[in-house]
């Protein structure tokens, strides 16, 4: 008899309710619903997180008188980032063909090196 029960009920869960397409329909949508949320979220904290501090930090050298020379505000480092816009630029450039340079340097000295560390014992005792 509480075999027959649980089949019944097995059967009664498995067949489809009319109201069963509109529940997944709804479900879905709650679903995207919490997935945008957490997408948005992903971004918006941190960029909200970053705007406070920044903010903080305006208002705490103004409200301080804190000089340029210490700590300057945000906005003396953003005009200033703006009025040496060409200048930055130009050493930006000499400094990403340095690193480029020196790691190019690093392969081909670092590689042979550990080859011949790893490949003749005597030179791997004198090194």
């Amino acid at each position: 008899m509480a075999e027959q029960r649980v089949a019944s009920n097995a059967i009664d869960s498995s067949v489809a309710s009319p109201d069963s397409s509109n529940q997944t329909e709804s479900d879905q949508r709650r679903r995207r619903k919490q997935l945008i949320y957490s997408r948005a979220a992903a971004w918006l904290y941190p960029l909200a997180g970053f705007a406070l501090i920044i903010g903080a930090w305006e208002v705490a050298v103004r409200l301080l008188q804190i000089p340029t020379y210490l700590l300057p505000a945000p906005s003396v480092i953003a005009d200033s980032i703006q009025a040496n816009a060409g200048l930055l630029i130009k050493h930006s450039l000499i400094t990403a063909s340095e690193i480029a340079l020196g790691f190019a340097l690093s392969v081909v000295v670092g590689i042979p090196l550990a080859l011949g560390i790893y490949i003749w014992n005597p030179f791997s005792r004198v090194v």
